[in-house]
C-alpha cells in the first residue's frame, strides 16, 4: 500500500512539470487575395479535417463559398489557394477551420476584395417622372416615403433601374451593401 501511495505522490508531484496539454490548433501564417486567388499558407496543421471560405458584402451576413481538405496532421508548411469567382460587388472574405470532431474556429483576418479598385457607390438622379439608380454595390433597397413621411412604395432594385413617381414631394430612402441615403426628391 504504501507503494502505491509513493507512485500516486510521484505522478502529482509530477504533473505540474509536464507543461501543457497537446496543442490542438492550426497556424494560419498567411491570408491574402493575389490575381484573383485567396492564398493561405499554414505552418502547422493539427486535428484538421477542412478549410471554410465564407464571403459577405455586408461584413456581417456570412455565407459559405468553398469548402477545401486540410491535412489533418502536418508539421511542415502547407500553401492553399483558391480561385475566385469574380465578384460584382466589393466583398469581404474570411476563413475557418473545422476539425475532425466537428468544432469550427474563425480567423480574425478578414480580407476585401474592391471591385475595380473603386470604393462603393450609390447615386440617383432625376430625369422627368423617373428616379434612375447607379450603384456598383449590389441590390438597392428603396422605399419611397410622401411628404408626410407615409411609406408609399417600397422595392429592391439594380444599377440602372429606375421607378416611375408621379408629381409631388418625396423622401427616397436607398440601402446599398455599404451606403445610406436619406434625401428630399421633387418630381415635377
Amino acid at each position: 500500500m504504501k507503494l502505491i501511495y509513493a507512485l500516486l505522490f510521484f505522478l502529482f508531484a509530477c504533473l505540474p512539470m509536464m507543461g501543457n496539454p497537446i496543442d490542438t490548433s492550426t497556424e494560419i501564417s498567411e491570408f491574402k487575395i493575389e490575381n484573383g486567388m485567396i492564398h493561405w499558407t499554414t505552418s502547422k496543421e493539427i486535428d484538421n479535417k477542412e478549410f471554410i471560405i465564407e464571403s459577405s458584402i455586408d461584413g456581417e451576413t456570412w455565407n459559405v463559398v468553398e469548402h477545401l481538405e486540410g491535412r489533418q496532421f502536418s508539421d511542415i508548411k502547407r500553401e492553399y489557394s483558391y480561385q475566385l469567382k469574380q465578384p460584382e460587388v466589393t466583398t469581404y472574405f474570411r476563413l475557418k477551420r473545422e476539425d475532425m470532431e466537428g468544432k469550427k474556429q474563425t480567423y480574425d483576418k478578414v480580407l476585401v476584395y474592391e471591385v475595380l479598385g473603386e470604393k462603393p457607390y450609390l447615386s440617383y438622379s432625376v430625369e422627368g417622372q423617373h428616379l434612375n439608380f447607379k450603384t456598383n454595390d449590389g441590390n438597392i433597397n428603396v422605399t419611397i416615403l410622401n411628404a408626410l413621411g407615409q411609406e408609399e412604395h417600397q422595392e429592391y432594385t439594380k444599377d440602372g433601374e429606375s421607378i416611375e413617381l408621379s408629381d409631388g414631394v418625396y423622401f427616397i430612402k436607398m440601402t446599398s451593401a455599404h451606403q445610406h441615403l436619406f434625401e428630399q426628391v421633387i418630381i415635377k
